[in-house]
């Protein structure tokens, strides 16, 4: 389980409030592999041992919210063809377009095209958002969580 904190509760102060994470239960490698990809999209954290202390209650508008968000966006991705999912997977390792358009046997050319024809259909802005957004629809959906939406 993944508990997100409203905002960190240090006793430092804080010079920007963000929210915190916490990962609870489950063994350690499942616990390692959350950690590890929640810091591959840019979200710092951290295991806990007393979840009942870290649960924050939402409310129920919020929740509804985050259902809609996730639900839309497993629309979206439910729309990609086998090459976008293809092109897609290849573009999570992060690799240059020359070396994606060799493993596709495909030019840069059309490389660049279906990269921007991904990224229209996510409805994302940059190669970074698109990113992102997959590795935290692939949380929400192997863990059934419901991450905070941006």
């Amino acid at each position: 389980m993944i508990a997100l904190n409203e905002y960190i509760t240090d006793p430092v102060p804080m010079t920007s409030r963000q929210p915190s994470l916490h990962v609870i239960g489950g063994d350690a490698t499942t616990r390692a592999f959350v950690l590890n990809q929640l810091a591959r999209v840019g979200f710092p954290a951290q295991e806990s041992a007393s979840p009942a202390s870290l649960l924050v209650h939402e409310s129920d508008q919020e929740l509804l919210r985050r259902r809609v968000f996730w639900a839309s966006v497993e629309h979206r991705v439910s729309k990609l063809t086998v090459k976008d999912r293809e092109v897609l997977e290849l573009l999570m390792d992060c690799l240059p377009n020359k070396v994606l358009a060799t493993r596709l046997g495909i030019t840069e050319r059309a490389v660049e095209m279906r990269r921007a024809s991904l990224m229209k259909k996510l409805e994302v802005r940059s190669l970074t958002e698109l990113v992102r957004l997959v590795t935290r629809f692939a949380v929400v959906q192997q863990y059934g969580l419901l991450l905070a939406i941006d």
